[in-house]
């Protein structure tokens, strides 16, 4: 059976949280959820990744600019309140002493000017993604933007917010489609 593939409308923001939640490992690596929803401008989520970094993820369903500027308010919130962060998750506590979190944000188009970002620090992270409808079930197809210094694969992942993680690589089908919206 072929998959039916079509793009989707962007969805509420609580949608979209819930899609990113599921697809963290894809796009970040072995990685745990610390926080769903920070209470900073935009509401980023927190993750610890595998190796013990720190990333604190902004997206926003419609508006790329968005969510890097409120990216990088809650960073800064974040840097300015690393007591109440250690209080509230004490085991990162050692992590925040030699560094400080990565910034991933989630956008819906590249932002012109985005790439100089991830090329200039390999402490931002940018990825673009799409909502997709997969045999009607809402998708979300998360890229690594061009010349990012994470370990992501040069195609995209599909990930269906009901349906464990897919395993590395598309269907032809995928393909076909991502070569045609291209």
């Amino acid at each position: 059976m072929n998959p039916l593939i079509r793009p989707e409308s962007a969805p509420s923001k609580q949608i979209l949280r819930k899609l990113v939640a599921a697809s963290l490992q894809n796009f970040l690596g072995p990685c745990s959820l610390l926080d769903p929803e920070l209470p900073f401008t935009g509401g980023p989520m927190l993750v610890l990744e595998a190796h013990g970094d720190l990333v604190l993820l902004s997206f926003d369903p419609e508006d790329g600019g968005h969510a890097l500027l409120a990216g990088l308010a809650s960073w800064n919130d974040l840097i300015a309140n690393r007591l109440w962060l250690t209080r509230q998750y004490p085991e990162v506590a050692p992590f925040l002493q030699d560094q400080v979190p990565r910034l991933a944000v989630l956008m819906p188009t590249l932002l012109p000017g985005a790439d100089l970002l991830v090329r200039g620090s390999n402490e931002v992270m940018i990825f673009t993604f799409r909502v997709l409808a997969v045999n009607g079930e809402t998708a979300l197809l998360i890229e690594a933007a061009a010349d990012s210094s994470v370990n992501a694969p040069s195609r995209g992942q599909l990930v269906r917010q009901d349906k464990a993680p897919a395993a590395p690589g598309l269907t032809e089908e995928e393909e076909d489609f991502l070569d045609q919206i291209r």
